[in-house]
């Protein structure tokens, strides 16, 4: 009765930890492949919304220059459709 021997042995502690060390390995590795998942998932969202914007067909500077001659072109027609008016009712008043 008063045999006071150790309540777990040594190799038992091996075993345990063993076993505490694979479970940790395989944790780690469900962790890494959910993490890459995630990764890939991101990725994808990622490349989806940079073809919903597109690439640059034009720099600003020549996109510039076109709305100037654009702005020209208009403020030309208006003046000419103004004078344009101006005439026809002075012929519809005075003419």
């Amino acid at each position: 009765m008063s045999d006071k021997g150790p309540l777990i042995t040594r190799s038992k502690l091996r075993e345990m930890k063993k076993e505490e060390e694979a479970a940790k390995r395989l944790r780690d590795a469900e962790l890494q492949k959910e993490f890459e998942q995630k990764e890939q998932e991101i990725v994808q969202q990622y490349k989806k919304e940079k073809k919903k914007i597109g690439t640059v067909k034009g720099s600003r500077a020549e996109t510039s220059n076109k709305i100037r001659k654009r702005s020209s072109f208009l403020t030309k027609a208006i003046v000419v459709v103004t004078i344009l008016l101006m005439i026809l009712f002075y012929f519809i008043f005075f003419g």
